[in-house]
């Protein structure tokens, strides 16, 4: 059954919720979700927001032909964009990274203020985010979720005291205690694997707090609440706040700490060009095989900024990914698009 949402979606374009194009456009999403990357999470974002004529649009639109042979809108028509936001909610309804790839990529638009289709799509993104967060650092009272009691249990019965014991008894017995020894084993392995994802979660918590309560930046080595310029001190701060996350989701705290270390420049907006003007690119650590990107605004205009070593060359460069340096931002709305971009550019790059 087509979920309600996909429904209500395509009534936007006059697609009866009875027609086969919603069952088609809804089996082909799925298939696509199911398939999806981290790479091509950001070719459907760019079709659902920008229309664009990329790999994601070509490979949505064979699939639903499968079903329909009459789909054939432009990669800029509303029908293919709402196809494309289709395919993004089967993505977020699924429990795995590509479900978090999809949800740094979104909000990466929202924060672009990129028009969309779907309202709801941001709200959905964040919503997944927050879940799969919690879900990583979720610290449970107790760490045994399997127990070998049941399989104990299963005990067969022996021969009464005199009377020999079969074949039959002989492999009762022996499947018994491998069943018990199996149990035991999972429980092991049960306990192991929250245990690893509580110290994780643990050792994460306390690196952020004491570098958010000691307000200093090892990466360039003096104190945050020093670093006059914004743009400097946001784009700095977003990328040592990355750097201590153990887990693919950033926690649902970054924003109340980020607001913390750059309170006092809260005030103020900064071009993106301004903060990577003023960002010493000694200090820049971008990830190994990053390929700049639109939705990557931050990195790539790093990227490229290393690559002209520093020259204003670098602004017309970024341009051919319709990134536009002149735009403002918050330093904590900054800050926070940084780790964004650093998490799902990982990802990318794993």
């Amino acid at each position: 059954m087509v979920d309600v949402s996909v429904v209500r979606w395509l009534r936007a374009v006059s697609v009866d919720p009875g027609s086969p194009r919603v069952s088609a456009i809804d089996t082909a999403a799925q298939k696509i979700a199911h398939e999806a990357s981290a790479q091509s999470i950001l070719h459907l974002v760019e079709s659902t927001y920008l229309g664009s004529e990329n790999t994601s649009y070509t490979a949505l639109l064979e699939a639903v032909r499968e079903e329909d042979s009459t789909f054939a809108p432009s990669a800029d028509d509303l029908e293919a964009r709402l196809a494309s936001a289709v395919v993004l909610y089967h993505v977020l309804k699924g429990e795995t990274s590509i479900a978090t790839d999809a949800g740094h990529a979104i909000l990466s638009a929202d924060w672009l203020g990129l028009s969309h289709p779907v309202k709801e799509i941001a709200t959905l993104a964040s919503e997944k985010l927050a879940l799969r967060c919690e879900a990583s650092r979720l610290r449970p009272e107790g760490v045994g979720s399997v127990s070998a009691a049941a399989a104990l249990k299963q005990r067969p019965e022996m021969p009464t005291a005199g009377a020999a014991m079969t074949a039959e008894h002989g492999k009762a017995l022996v499947d018994f205690v491998v069943a018990a020894a199996n149990a035991v084993a999972r429980t092991a392995n049960a306990v192991n694997s929250r245990l690893a994802q509580q110290l994780r979660a643990s050792d994460e918590e306390l690196d952020l707090l004491w570098w958010a309560f000691a307000g200093y930046s090892e990466m360039l080595e003096r104190q945050i609440a020093g670093i006059s310029n914004a743009g400097h001190a946001a784009i700095s701060v977003g990328s040592e706040f990355a750097a201590l996350l153990k887990f693919e989701e950033e926690p649902m705290s970054t924003r109340a700490i980020l607001d913390g270390l750059l309170a006092r420049k809260g005030a103020k907006q900064v071009s993106l060009k301004a903060a990577v003007e003023a960002t010493p690119l000694a200090a820049v650590t971008l990830p190994d095989g990053l390929q700049p990107h639109r939705l990557l605004p931050v990195l790539s205009s790093l990227h490229e900024a290393v690559a002209f070593d520093g020259k204003a060359t670098w602004v017309e460069s970024v341009s051919r990914w319709d990134i536009e340096p002149a735009t403002e931002y918050s330093p904590v709305s900054l800050a926070q698009q940084v780790v964004r971009e650093y998490l799902l550019a990982w990802s990318m790059t794993q």
